[in-house]
């Protein structure tokens, strides 16, 4: 026979495991979660690139564009990235929009050929379309004196290899 402190220790140890057990299954059941988030937030994230041009129609090519670690290059260079930045930064797509970097400057007026750098996660990329927006949106830029051939706009995905060749190839001529 037990006697009734005995009855209410009985009682309070067995409401103690089951408390113990109960918040480490919270723990548990948190760093699970917790776990999960960030697996699937990494494995659902994709870093996507294009590759662009277009044709600007108010400006000569000289042979000073010719050389990426020129300053008339960087100059240039730098004014083109910041109008592709404002397009795209105006755009349905600025949460997923990294940066610019322009690669090359041509001849025929003058034609940077430039890479875009994105990060999607789950299915944003489907959602709009790449091409459409930077299309739409280079035709409403005002950020600098360019005056864009329309009908030049180019822009396609590529691998992260060829983007990282284009970049790569850029910045030895930039003496990186």
């Amino acid at each position: 026979m037990k006697l009734p402190g005995q009855r209410t220790m009985t009682v309070i140890a067995v409401v103690s495991i089951i408390v113990l057990l109960a918040i480490i299954a919270a723990v548990v059941a948190a760093v699970v979660i917790v776990t999960r988030g960030l697996t699937n937030g990494l494995a659902s994230s994709t870093t996507v690139y294009y590759n662009g041009s277009f044709r600007i129609l108010n400006l000569n090519y000289t042979d000073r564009y010719r050389y990426s670690n020129s300053i008339a290059f960087q100059s240039l260079a730098a004014q083109i990235e910041e109008f592709v930045n404002a397009a795209m930064n105006s755009s349905g797509l600025k949460s997923q929009y990294i940066r610019s970097q322009v690669v090359s400057l041509s001849p025929g007026s003058v034609i940077p050929g430039f890479v875009l750098l994105f990060n999607f996660t789950n299915a944003g990329k489907q959602n709009i379309s790449v091409e459409s927006e930077f299309s739409k949106n280079m035709k409403n830029t005002s950020v600098a004196n360019f005056y864009i051939e329309k009908s030049s706009l180019h822009l396609t995905e590529i691998t992260g290899d060829v983007a990282q060749n284009l970049l790569h190839n850029c910045k030895s001529h930039l003496g990186f």
